[in-house]
């Protein structure tokens, strides 16, 4: 007799799987009705709970920890809201999420972490500040038996069971072939905040493929080094002096000073035409796309980034499921001023 999945049971009987959870492991609330009519069908196919799935099941409560760093404001909260979302749909299973935010200090996550798997969380969902701090951490925690999914900021060389997060080589492509199809000819360039962030550089690298590809088109450079509104103005006006040709510009800094003193110095200039593509949605990217003064922005999927980071645990922890790869990348959407209402609008419940 062929092994049946708790999706497909629950399919099968028209319940919900928390219906169907609740029922094999004997949690009350459900019609004896019901109760009986899942239990026949679970007799009629032998079915038998995995072993993890019923130790935990012996407990009242399995504990998730998220820790994350608050380094954009804007898209953590898209995040948070996808841990929030998964959260909501394992509540009913016996699982709590509690997740917990810290600034750019990695030492203090360390430690955060720490406390809490020791404190008795079973598992960990990590975006660590620093990642390469974090290897013997995580490689510690695997080794007591605890799953880790690392989401956003990959802790690569560790043993996490798998990451969730945007292939940044990728978007800098994305990004670097929208604002060739605008630019046309001429040169581009990047504004950066720092070359230390390893997403940066493969950004940053990614963009540089594909633009070299276009004969018409040149790469500038990469430029930064602005903290506020006053330097941000004089850098790009300086740029613009100093690169007659320069017609197209990458920014990887979401600052709303900074986003907000590029697009003047461009303005200013009266340099035309001139297209700006950025990266993620804060709300100073969403003004200027609606003003025109950026073209496009190339987004990261941030919800679904928490989302799946929850719900991969869940499935290692409840159903015994090993994730099938250890990269998980969530999709890229370009956005311009015609769509840029509907993003973010819609539902993401596809299940892994």
């Amino acid at each position: 007799m062929r092994e049946y999945s708790l999706k497909e049971i629950a399919r099968e009987l028209n319940v919900s799987r928390g219906t169907l959870d609740r029922v094999i492991h004997n949690r009350g609330g459900i019609s004896a009705e019901t109760t009986a009519r899942v239990q026949e069908f679970l007799d009629r196919i032998n079915y038998r709970p995995n072993r993890i799935g019923q130790s935990l099941a012996r407990r009242k409560l399995v504990r998730l920890y998220v820790s994350f760093h608050d380094t954009q404001a804007e898209f953590f909260k898209d995040i948070r809201t996808g841990i929030n979302a998964a959260a909501a749909e394992i509540a009913d299973f016996g699982f709590n999420v509690e997740f917990e935010e810290v600034s750019r200090d990695s030492a203090a996550q360390l430690n955060l972490v720490r406390e809490a798997m020791r404190g008795g969380a079973d598992a960990l969902a990590l975006s660590a500040y620093e990642p390469d701090h974090f290897v013997e951490l995580v490689d510690e925690i695997a080794r007591s038996g605890k799953p880790v999914v690392t989401f956003n900021n990959d802790v690569v060389s560790s043993r996490r069971m798998a990451h969730v997060g945007s292939n940044y080589r990728a978007g800098g492509r994305l990004a670097g072939e929208v604002l060739a199809k605008a630019v046309k000819s001429g040169a581009v360039a990047v504004l950066r905040r720092s070359s230390s962030y390893f997403q940066n550089r493969e950004r940053v690298t990614g963009f540089t493929e594909v633009i070299d590809s276009y004969e018409a088109i040149r790469m500038a450079g990469c430029f930064g080094g602005s903290t506020d509104y006053d330097s941000a103005y004089q850098n790009m006006a300086r740029l613009l002096e100093t690169i007659p040709d320069l017609h197209g510009l990458f920014m990887l800094n979401n600052e709303t000073d900074i986003i907000t003193a590029t697009c003047d110095a461009i303005r200013d200039s009266s340099r035309t035409p001139f297209d700006v593509v950025t990266l993620d949605l804060p709300a100073a990217v969403a003004r200027e796309i609606t003003r025109g003064r950026i073209s496009a922005t190339v987004c990261q999927d941030p919800f679904s980034q928490g989302y799946y980071a929850v719900k991969i645990l869940f499935k290692i922890l409840h159903e015994n499921v090993v994730p099938s790869r250890s990269i998980y990348s969530t999709r890229l959407d370009v956005l311009y001023r015609e769509n840029l209402d509907n993003y973010g609008k819609e539902l993401y419940r596809t299940f892994l």
